[in-house]
């Protein structure tokens, strides 16, 4: 009986020391921004992004637009093609797809 409490305590320190594991190699992985963006990305979003935030926003995208309202809007329909997620911005992975086609 006492060789059983001894095996399954050996067993759960075993456990739980390879559970502390996972929880340190997920910290010491790399962020998802920290992925290199294609050159055009960081090009576009230095263009655009005028409160550096790492994300555009469609007021950001039309903001230099001196063009009459049909270019206006044709800007626009390219920003919502842009935005894949709906959220209203623009960020790198979305421009990543874009540029990595």
């Amino acid at each position: 009986m006492i060789q059983k409490i001894i095996i399954l305590a050996s067993l759960a320190t075993v456990s739980f020391a390879f559970s502390s594991l996972a929880v340190a190699e997920d910290a010491a992985a790399p962020a998802a921004d920290s992925v290199e963006n294609h050159s055009k990305s960081v090009k576009s979003m230095k263009k655009f992004d005028q409160d550096n935030d790492s994300q555009i926003s469609e007021a950001e995208f039309l903001a230099n637009s001196m063009e009459d309202e049909s270019k206006k809007a044709r800007k626009a329909k390219t920003f919502k093609k842009l935005d894949l997620d709906g959220d209203g911005f623009v960020n790198y992975t979305e421009l990543n797809v874009k540029y990595n086609k």
